[in-house]
């Protein structure tokens, strides 16, 4: 029995852009809490042990369920898991609209840890899988110039989307974060967090290259 053909791939700069959206709120439950910390203690009375608790457990779910996010990966696939830790991840953040409730706010960051730890996981999971496809282009006889030339275009265009979210979030969010959260946003120190994640990106595309120009043609053909 034949498999069926599979589905094309979205274009690029459409992968790149939800591999962003998805990825830039993987920390949003995480850190969106310390700067509110002493104001959701004060409204929920929380003790130091409590409000430290909620702050470290989306960590602890992203070590406890980090294993697992690879066999729900495996079993589901990599996009479906995506998608459901994505739901997961909007949900318990979403939950912290409930208020003066202490046990929703505590499932809630319970939810949107696993969510992270599975949607994390995933990612790496569907890039690394990438990486074979590289090696098999280099294996037909792509040339290496051509290699650090492709990707390191698809690296830019991934952290210039990654910059254009992260400028048009903070431009909504001084509108409308309270006067009493400390927020200071200036052209020079967003110029060179810019370079800064810039150089990062780029720097960070050469190593899988490096690697996969090392690639010997037939351990790819052994691994098909």
């Amino acid at each position: 029995m034949s498999r069926p053909a599979p589905r094309p791939l979205p274009p690029f700069w459409v992968m790149a852009a939800a591999l962003v959206a998805v990825a830039g709120n993987l920390r949003v439950a995480i850190t969106s809490v310390p700067p509110l910390l002493s104001a959701i203690s004060a409204d929920l009375g929380l003790s130091y042990a409590a409000a430290g608790a909620l702050t470290t457990l989306p960590v602890l779910c992203m070590g406890l369920f980090a294993p697992v996010a690879s066999a729900v990966a495996h079993r589901v696939g990599a996009v479906a898991a995506v998608l459901g830790a994505s739901a997961c991840i909007v949900a318990g953040t979403a939950s912290r609209l409930a208020g003066g409730s202490v046990a929703v706010l505590y499932a809630g960051t319970f939810v949107a840890g696993v969510g992270i730890a599975v949607a994390g996981l995933s990612i790496y999971t569907t890039t690394a899988a990438r990486a074979r496809e590289y090696a098999v282009l280099r294996a037909l006889g792509l040339r290496a110039r051509s290699l650090y030339a492709l990707v390191l275009r698809q690296a830019l265009l991934t952290v210039a989307l990654a910059l254009a979210l992260s400028l048009l979030m903070l431009a909504v969010l001084a509108q409308i974060v309270p006067s009493t959260v400390p927020l200071v946003l200036t052209a020079p120190n967003l110029a060179r967090a810019a370079a800064i994640t810039l150089a990062i990106g780029l720097l960070a595309s050469l190593f899988p290259i490096r690697r996969l120009i090392r690639v010997e043609p037939a351990s790819v053909y052994r691994r098909a």
